[in-house]
Parts: C-alpha cells; sequence; structure tokens
C-alpha cells in the first residue's frame, strides 16, 4: 500500500468519525422553531367547535419562542404561536413540553394555551350583504364610504338614504355596522342613524267636515256637525326643534228634535297656533287644540293632517 492509498484511507475515517460525531450532538440539540411547527401540525388536529355546532380546522403559520428553560432532558417552551385557515386567525401564547429520549431523541409530550386566544377574522363582509340590510326599511339607497379593520373585527359601510312619502321626503345618513363575536366567532350587524332631515310638504289649508248622529234616547234624536279648518303658513324644519306657524277655526252645531221645530246650538272656535314639532322617524307629535273643540290632530308622512276626536278619528283634507 502506497503512502497515497494510505493518506486517503486516514481521510475517509476521519470525515467518517466527525460526521457520526456530528450526528450524535445533532441528536441531543434541543428542538429548533420549525422543528416545533413541524411537531404540532403532524401530531395534533387543531380542531375548534363553534358555537352553532361547526367545526374549524386549523394549522401553525408562525411561533416565536418568548421564554426557555432546558434543563436535562426536559425542554420548556413558551411561545406565541399564530393558527390559521380560510376563515380566521388565531394567536395565543403556549406552553410547549418537550422531554429527550434515547431511542427517538426529543418528543413533544404536551403543549397547551397559558393565554387568552385572540380570534381574527380573515374573510369580509360583502357590500352586497350589507345593501340587503340598508334596503329593507328605504326606497333609495348610495354607499357613500366603507371602513374594513379586521384586525379589530370591524366593517361599517356608510349610505346616504331616502324615502318619499305622500306629504314628507327623509333623508337620512346610515351605517350599517358589522362587530365580530370573537366568543362566538360570528358576525353581528346592526344599522346606526348618523344624520335624519325631513322636507315636510303640509303648508295650506286643511279642512274636515261631518255630520254625527248619537244614539235616540227617549224618543229624542240628535245630530253633531262639525266643521274644522286649520291653515298651515309657514312650517320651519331648519331651527331645532322645529315649529309650524298657522291659525284654525272651528264650528259644531247641535241639532236635537226635543223640541218642533229642530233646536240647534252652536259652538265656535279660532285662534292663532304655533306649535313645536315633535318628531319621531318621519311621525309628527300628537298636537291638542283648545278645550272646547274636543280636537287634537296628528302630523302624518302618508296622510296630511289626521284630525281626532272622542268618537273617530278622520284625515283632513287639503284643499288649497
Amino acid at each position: 500500500m502506497t503512502i497515497k492509498n494510505l493518506q486517503k484511507i486516514c481521510l475517509l475515517l476521519s470525515l467518517s468519525m466527525l460526521i457520526i460525531f456530528l450526528i450524535g450532538c445533532g441528536s441531543n440539540n434541543p428542538p429548533r422553531e420549525r422543528d416545533m411547527i413541524n411537531d404540532l401540525n403532524s401530531r395534533y388536529a387543531f380542531k375548534y367547535r363553534l358555537v352553532d355546532g361547526d367545526f374549524q380546522y386549523f394549522s401553525i403559520d408562525s411561533l416565536t419562542i418568548d421564554r426557555r428553560q432546558t434543563e436535562n432532558r426536559t425542554d420548556r417552551i413558551y411561545a406565541t404561536i399564530t393558527k390559521s385557515n380560510n376563515n380566521f386567525s388565531i394567536i395565543g401564547e403556549y406552553m410547549l413540553l418537550y422531554e429527550y429520549y434515547d431511542v427517538g431523541g426529543w418528543i413533544l409530550n404536551n403543549h397547551r394555551a397559558i393565554s387568552f386566544e385572540i380570534v381574527t377574522p380573515l374573510t369580509l363582509i360583502p357590500q352586497e350583504q350589507a345593501d340587503l340590510l340598508i334596503a329593507e326599511e328605504n326606497q333609495e339607497f348610495e354607499l357613500i364610504r366603507e371602513y374594513i379593520d379586521l384586525e379589530y373585527g370591524i366593517i361599517i359601510y356608510t349610505y346616504s338614504t331616502r324615502n318619499v312619502y305622500n306629504f314628507m321626503t327623509l333623508e337620512r345618513v346610515q351605517a350599517v355596522v358589522f362587530t365580530f363575536d370573537s366568543i362566538g366567532w360570528k358576525w353581528e350587524s346592526e344599522i346606526r342613524l348618523r344624520e335624519h332631515r325631513e322636507y315636510w310638504n303640509i303648508t295650506g289649508r286643511w279642512i274636515f267636515n261631518d255630520r254625527v248622529r248619537s244614539p235616540t234616547l227617549g224618543g229624542v234624536q240628535q245630530y253633531v256637525e262639525r266643521n274644522f279648518e286649520l291653515v298651515i303658513n309657514n312650517f320651519n324644519w331648519s331651527v331645532n326643534p322645529a315649529y309650524f306657524e298657522g291659525h284654525y277655526n272651528y264650528r259644531s252645531i247641535l241639532s236635537t228634535n226635543y223640541h218642533n221645530p229642530w233646536d240647534e246650538r252652536n259652538s265656535t272656535n279660532s285662534g292663532n297656533i304655533r306649535l313645536i314639532y315633535g318628531t319621531l322617524r318621519g311621525i309628527g307629535g300628537d298636537y291638542v287644540l283648545p278645550r272646547d273643540t274636543g280636537m287634537r290632530f296628528v302630523v302624518d308622512r302618508n296622510y296630511g293632517i289626521i284630525l281626532s276626536s272622542r268618537s273617530a278619528r278622520l284625515i283632513a283634507e287639503r284643499v288649497e
């Protein structure tokens, strides 16, 4: 055997011993972060059952070691772990426990969450879903802005809306707000009012006439004829509180056959009015006229002026 061949054999033996040494040392080294991710994904099914009974499965995206203590054959790791699927992302702090075995090396024996897991949605609520909600109570609507923050679980679609009624046009700014419930893992929705404007068309002269027969008592019959006139000169919505001004005339005639010919008793009332408008989503307040008229009226977006008394509730007619 030549010296050159002997040198080659010695070099090969040295390399073999070095490889064996490195392999032996590597098996004693604690697991790295990517090893932990592989162990978790391969050995555990990250399955969560939602409130509605549905199951969501997750895989580990990232793992960051926060604290670590390795003693003898035990390796205890505290790490921040992010898991996700197509719908949600979960982040939390976990404890991983590795133990070293002569055969098998480092084995992950246990892991558990040690902090509250934060669930973040990864999918948007589409605008079409907000459109359906806003269309339930509006004739016309237009999206004017949107705000999306999935990290904090909030999506806001803001609309300009318009509703046209017989005697009033209602314009509002409304927001469809979706908030993510991290406990129930679901989106909740509500409609919030941002602005409210009303444009009324009730100025003019309103009249109401009727003739009512009362029940006959002891052979006595009586009729009540009522004539009511309400003139609205001005409706000022630009101030707060809004008000309208005008005047009214009221006349009632009571006819009886107690004597022959029929007796008539007349009563009249008139005066100016300046009434504060108390609105609640387009329906005016209930306004009481002087007591001797026995009348009251309501401003209504669909019917204009509705008069009421103890015995009837009727719609007035606008003649001018």
